[in-house]
């Protein structure tokens, strides 16, 4: 394999995070397979970006989806510090503000929400801690 397919700060990416290389051959959502010569990623936040692959001697430019791939911004992951200071309201790997949240889970003083985004494959679990309590005028 060739070098990963990579575009400024963008990088395009297997379901699992993993970089995609030049010349990996790839299979689309039907079992037919292609090579990876390269792409572009997205333009605007609304894009997916486009894979460009060669199949039966043919280039083609695709969604990324077709392969199961996505462009992600490649990036390291925020610190504690740095997801606490966005309030937890990013993805702490890729920076989109497109996450969602199951419920959140209560067991003697602390809890937990499990967060995902849906702009890259990251899966993380927020956590929560008893601060106090406040009372209410009933």
């Amino acid at each position: 394999m060739s070098k990963a397919i990579k575009q400024g700060i963008w990088v395009l990416s297997h379901k699992d995070g993993s970089p995609v290389y030049v010349g990996e051959t790839v299979t689309d959502f039907r079992g037919d397979q292609a090579s990876i010569t390269g792409g572009r990623p997205p333009h605007k936040p609304s894009s997916t970006g486009r894979v460009t692959i060669n199949r039966d001697g043919e280039t083609y430019q695709l969604y990324p989806s077709v392969y199961d791939l996505t462009w992600q911004k490649e990036r390291a992951p925020d610190t504690n510090a740095e997801y606490l200071a966005h309030g937890g309201t990013q993805c702490p790997f890729c920076g989109s503000y497109d996450i969602t949240g199951d419920e959140v889970n209560i067991d003697a003083g602390s809890a937990w929400q499990d967060v995902f985004c849906n702009d890259c494959p990251a899966e993380w679990q927020d956590t929560y801690n008893l601060t106090g309590y406040a009372t209410t005028n009933k």
